[in-house]
């Protein structure tokens, strides 16, 4: 399955968040028919909490 190379992806983004925000924290859920869904609960520099949700539907080959 490509289920690895999107975790891969994945923890690419959540570095990138780490190297820009001082504190974040990742949740996963997995979701019906093969959905992963990542929950980025980010804190800025002026104390913005900021959420981004990122879904990735995987697709059965």
């Amino acid at each position: 399955m490509n289920s690895s190379v999107v975790e891969i992806v994945c923890i690419g983004v959540v570095l990138r968040f780490n190297a820009l925000f001082r504190k974040s924290s990742l949740q996963y859920r997995s979701g019906e028919g093969g959905q992963l869904c990542f929950i980025f609960d980010l804190e800025s520099h002026n104390n913005h909490l900021l959420s981004i949700f990122i879904s990735l539907e995987l697709l059965p080959r």
